[in-house]
Formats: C-alpha cells, structure tokens, sequence
C-alpha cells in the first residue's frame, strides 16, 4: 500500500509538521521539525542526514511521540540534519512478536532520496513523462539507524542483525541495517554481522558479554542517553552498498562549515 494519495498532515508549533500512514506490514508516524537550515528547502541534505527509524514498543500517540523524541534529543538530531524522526509499529494483531525481517524489508522498499521532497516526503517523478507518481518515506537507507527497547529491540535482535537483502537505491540490493540501539533485551541478540554497530542500553552484563563476542562496534549505556549516543558513537557510520565505513565530517578535520546564502 504506497503512499499514493498524500497523507493529512498536522501542524504543530514552531513550523513542525506530523503525519502517518499505514502500508501493508507497518504504520509509519513521522515527526518533521522545522529545519535549522535556511536552505533546507532547496538543497537535498537527505544524503547526510540519519534515518531515525523508531521502532516503539507499544503504539504511541502523537504527543507521545512528540514528546519522546523531543526528551531523548532526537527532534533536535533530527532538526539540524534538515530530517525527520520516523516512528515504525507493526500492523498484525501480534504486534513486534507476529513480525519478521519482511516488515523490514518492506520499511525500506517505500523509503526514498531523491531531489523532490516535502514534509519528510519523496515525490517521485518520472524522468520521461514527467508525471508524478507515489509518495516515500524521506530517509537515506545508507544511514539506517534503528531503535527499539523491550520487544521492539527484541524483534531487531532476533531478525535484523544479518545481511538482508531488498530494494536498495537503484534496484535490488543490500539493504542490512546501518546500526542498531537495543534498550532492555529480553535475552542474548542472534549477530549474524559483526559490523552492525550497537548501542546497548540497559542490559545485563551476560547480554551485554555476548554481544561483545560477535560485534565489532559496541557503545554500553548504563540508562538511555540517545543523544550521547549519536553524536559520540553512531553518526559516522555509513552502509554503502553494504560495507561499513565512517565518514568523517568537516568538525572532526577541525574545519568549520559556513553557508552563505546568494
């Protein structure tokens, strides 16, 4: 079920804006802050800008969502990279316990970048006709970032943590998760990938020990700190066509970036 038709969008304060959608496997609840940048509107930062993919626990409301993304620093990450905070919910009556990798898959096969976007949407257009077509998910698929506690971290442990493949940019492809947060696990994660970085939150010292044994990239956090966890650990890292690698930026070269407008 493709965004054909464009979603109702709710507009909140300070230029905010908040919609939802629901495709065959998933409800999509996306939270689009107003961007920091002046010219967030014409340029595409999308290539930059992490996917914050949360997937909840239970089904949230809207200013449940609100205000965990704004409590956990994740509407301001999302602020300044000219993004979106996207919340994921499975739509079987099973919830996170009734879904498998599919869900996944198909999260990504509806998630775009591209030059014509609005409101933390794609707007495909074909480049013969012209004509416009179905709406994405605005997210780069190449800085996948996954979030999840209790048993949506578990449902990331026990089917993302391995090669998976699906639609990738141009066609079939590599699409295995950048990285990973996993907050209160119910038991050990199945790592399948040793370059999936993780972010483990609150787990016991034998998970932790275990995840340790088979990945490569391991940040500990005693108690949630999303933001901490981002900006010191998580947002070099990029999967391009699936291989690993941390892209530097201009701060950690001890340059400074300055945009001047025309």
């Amino acid at each position: 079920m493709s965004m054909n038709i464009k979603p109702n969008i709710t507009a909140l304060e300070n230029g905010a804006k908040y919609w939802r959608h629901t495709f065959e496997l998933f409800t999509a609840k996306v939270l689009v802050p107003k961007p920091a940048h002046p010219l967030a509107d014409l340029i595409n930062f999308g290539f930059m800008a992490p996917y914050l993919l949360i997937f909840e626990e239970t089904n949230l409301s809207m200013d449940e969502e609100i205000a965990f993304a704004r409590e956990n620093g994740l509407f301001d990450i999302a602020q300044s990279a000219s993004s979106s905070v996207v919340f994921i919910h499975p739509t079987n009556e099973n919830g996170w316990d009734g879904a498998d990798e599919k869900l996944f898959i198909e999260l990504i096969s509806e998630s775009r970048i591209a030059q014509y976007y609005e409101d933390g949407m794609i707007k495909s257009r074909d480049r013969f006709t012209k004509n416009w077509g179905s709406r994405f998910l605005r997210g780069a698929i190449f800085r996948s970032f996954l979030f999840g506690k209790g048993k949506s971290a578990d449902y990331i442990a026990k089917n993302l943590l391995k090669t998976i493949n699906g639609l990738y940019l141009w066609g079939p492809g590599e699409i295995t998760p950048t990285a990973v947060v996993l907050e209160n696990l119910s038991s050990a994660p199945d790592i399948k990938r040793r370059d999936i970085p993780v972010v483990s939150i609150g787990n016991t010292d034998e998970i932790n020990a275990r995840i340790k044994s088979s990945c490569d990239y391991l940040c500990i956090q005693s108690s949630r700190d999303f933001s901490k966890a981002y900006h010191a650990f998580l947002s070099p890292f990029k999967r391009w066509v699936g291989a690993l690698e941390k892209e530097i930026s201009a701060s950690g070269l001890g340059l400074t970036e300055e945009f001047c407008e025309a």
